[in-house]
């Protein structure tokens, strides 16, 4: 409770009371003396320019609205014991059990997918009818001598609350709240049954269109009989879940995954616990295909809640996510999910035989089952002119950003761009010879914006000239050390900074040498060339080509014999 405490006399009373019209008005509660007469109440309230919300006669208190600072004041008056906030209260939100947090169900419904849309069969001892955190759409039951589909047992119930257990705002919410949940009861009382009523309620799902069949149950050895049953479901374009068993050890080794999860029309689905580790009893071998939480998860029972652990508790977690994936995106085939639940699972580091691809992540296999919806576009038009007679450049080129579509300009200089995405972008065209111009232009979807260029021609910059003198000496002897200098000037004088090129060209015209250089600030550049005993006779060059910003490109060459 926090009570408002604050002292306040005299003449700040009196400023807090005229300013308070001007603040912003909060909600309190003034509780009063038992003593202090109803008429002086509603007096004391009024003058400190409370609004009256509520009466709370059994407290001596009043709901009021008025800002804080002359809340503040209200609480030190005679006759009042304290003013405390009216605060707000919410509903309890329902409990999302830490297996379903951890397979990444609330990602999952973040993108506002939740299991609308999609069957999920429970094979199973029936689920609790009339449980309110579960919404049974229908079932059938196979157990000779039970009176329908309710749950007699408990199991299937809790299996059915991990998978859509209803987020209604009590009790626990499971995978996927919002899909269609059918009770398949092949179990009695003691939680066993026959083969045969397994394959019956397998025959049941693919009669009554279910997509997920959850089975948490299983036995040590296969049969054709079941192994047909399910093969036939999954070609039918079902997708099967099954608790890979507990006849696990604690050391993890060898291969007892029961059936029918050891089956490969089955995902066989073992089980982790809140460390992400495997958990002792959780059945191994190269069958396991994912491991979800199962070990003290919080479902639904008949009449109320319950902690289970098994492998028939992480199996739910994997029809759920199943179901999750199934309604981001119905154009799947049952494989297709399959394929997603096994690409986005989380590899938790542990052996094959143990996690198969790893932690069902429904929140990662939502996002990659979502259909990819191509963005919203729209075109951009227009032509492209030149500023200075209005004429069309042809060839002219239209980008959209940096990066984007690019069009370039037809004969009469007319564009189209096509596939914009929608938004404002910035547009800009070009042409050789001419400025760049650049515009802003808003895109809608599927209608064609017009935006037209007028290009201003590009100002040609007026190079300077610059002379190149080259003097290579001679004449001289084989073996003997050329020296050429190359001096450049301009109307001014000599250049500085000029870059060089300098090649020695033979007799045959032949390049044989070639150096680079800069002129100093006097605009000379010097150079070497060592000739060869066996280089021939006869007059070679020296040829330099120079380059300097701002100035047009300039040669010279000088001759010189070698004898």
């Amino acid at each position: 409770m926090r009570r408002i405490t604050a002292l306040v006399i005299g003449l700040a009373l009196m400023a807090v009371t005229l300013g308070a019209t001007a603040a912003r008005a909060d909600r309190f509660i003034v509780r009063f003396d038992p003593a202090f007469p109803e008429a002086a109440r509603q007096a004391l309230v009024a003058r400190f320019g409370a609004r009256m919300e509520r009466d709370l006669p059994l407290v001596d208190g009043k709901a009021v609205s008025l800002p804080a600072p002359a809340a503040r004041a209200l609480a030190v008056q005679r006759g009042v014991r304290f003013v405390e906030e009216d605060v707000r209260v919410y509903a309890v939100a329902d409990e999302t059990p830490w297996g379903i947090q951890r397979m990444g169900a609330p990602g999952a419904w973040s993108q506002s997918v939740t299991g609308a849309g999609v069957n999920v069969a429970v094979i199973d001892t029936g689920i609790a009818l009339g449980h309110p955190d579960l919404a049974v759409e229908g079932g059938a039951n196979f157990v000779a001598g039970a009176s329908g589909y309710g749950d007699d047992n408990g199991h299937g119930t809790h299996v059915a609350g991990t998978i859509a257990a209803l987020a209604n705002g009590a009790g626990v919410v499971g995978a996927a709240p919002a899909a269609r949940l059918y009770a398949v009861k092949v179990l009695d009382a003691s939680g066993s049954g026959y083969l045969s009523d397994v394959v019956a309620g397998i025959q049941w799902c693919l009669a009554n269109d279910m997509d997920v069949l959850n089975m948490s149950l299983g036995a040590n050895s296969g049969t054709q009989t079941m192994k047909d049953a399910v093969d036939a479901s999954y070609g039918a374009g079902q997708l099967l879940v099954a608790a890979a068993g507990n006849s696990g050890n604690p050391a993890g080794k060898g291969d007892n995954v029961g059936y029918p999860a050891r089956y490969e029309s089955v995902i066989a689905v073992a089980a982790s616990d809140v460390n992400n580790k495997r958990a002792s009893f959780s059945s191994t071998g190269p069958a396991v295909e994912l491991i979800a939480p199962g070990v003290n998860i919080a479902s639904t029972v008949p009449g109320g809640y319950a902690t289970n652990s098994g492998t028939s508790m992480a199996s739910p977690h994997v029809a759920g996510a199943a179901a999750l994936a199934w309604a981001a995106n119905p154009a799947l085939t049952n494989s297709e999910v399959r394929g997603i639940l096994q690409s986005t699972a989380q590899n938790l580091g542990l052996p094959q035989t143990y996690q198969g691809h790893g932690l069902v992540r429904a929140d990662l296999a939502v996002a990659a089952a979502l259909p990819v919806v191509p963005p919203e576009t729209g075109d951009i038009q227009g032509t492209v002119t030149s500023a200075d007679t209005g004429a069309p450049i042809a060839g002219a080129t239209v980008t959209v950003g940096t990066a984007g579509p690019t069009a370039t300009a037809d004969a009469n200089g007319a564009y189209t761009l096509a596939g914009v995405p929608v938004g404002t972008h910035s547009v800009t065209a070009s042409a050789r010879g001419y400025e760049s111009a650049s515009a802003s232009v808003s895109v809608l979807a599927n209608v064609t914006a017009t935006q037209g260029f007028v290009l201003t021609p590009a100002t040609v910059p007026v190079l300077k000239k610059l002379t190149v003198a080259v003097s290579a000496g001679g004449p001289y002897n084989a073996n003997d050390v050329v020296k050429v200098t190359v001096t450049v000037t301009d109307s001014q004088g000599g250049v500085g900074g000029a870059a060089v090129k300098l090649a020695i060209v033979n007799p045959s015209g032949q390049k044989v040498a070639a150096g680079s250089g800069s002129t100093n600030d006097q605009g000379v550049a010097s150079f070497s060339w060592k000739s060869k005993r066996n280089d021939p006779k006869g007059t070679y060059k020296a040829v330099a080509d120079v380059t300097k910003e701002g100035y047009e490109p300039a040669s010279g060459e000088a001759s010189f014999e070698l004898r």
